[in-house]
């Protein structure tokens, strides 16, 4: 069950496909508690933070690419 909300809430935010943010949140935040839906949405942007790099930090450092590993 993924909460199309909660997706358009996060994609505001997150620069990766609805597919994948759509795969976390019916991971962390398959529920009606409120409590741990929250808890989810801090799980799925702490995995978002982890793993996914924004664009706008990445285009300095292709200038340099020995800096910067992909």
């Amino acid at each position: 069950m993924v909460r199309k909300d909660l997706t358009k809430l996060i994609k505001e935010g997150a620069n990766v496909p609805v597919y994948v943010l759509e795969y976390l949140l019916g991971m962390y935040c398959a529920s009606d508690d409120p409590a741990t839906i929250e808890a989810g949405l801090t799980n799925v942007k702490r995995v978002l933070a982890e793993n996914y790099v924004r664009p706008t930090k990445l285009k300095g450092k292709v200038q340099n690419p020995r800096e910067w590993q992909l």
